[in-house]
């Protein structure tokens, strides 16, 4: 899931992106939890968004990272875990 704000004009964006499946293992019951699936962790997930033009991101963790893949398309790649937002403020490159 993606949200994304701009302020326009600006060249500047705020994405904020999350993976809402815990990617735990599949039951019959999901239902009913026992002691075994409580303690089991959940799983990354790995989430690849693509923006159209040349961008930088402000902010890097070790759960994202930009890398640019052609003169008009930028792949910002990031690692979602626990459900958990991650969020992100990315500048258009030449933009004043």
């Amino acid at each position: 899931m993606v949200m994304i704000t701009e302020i326009p004009g600006s060249g500047v964006v705020t994405l904020a992106i999350t993976d809402p499946d815990l990617h735990l293992p599949k039951r019959r019951n999901m239902g009913y939890l026992d002691a075994m699936s409580n303690a089991t962790e959940a799983r990354d997930s790995r989430v690849q968004i693509e923006l159209r033009g040349q961008w930088t991101c402000a902010a890097h963790d070790q759960l994202a990272r930009t890398q640019l893949t052609t003169h008009s398309t930028t792949t910002l790649e990031l690692i979602c875990r626990h459900g958990a937002t991650i969020t992100l403020t990315a500048t258009r490159l030449g933009s004043t």
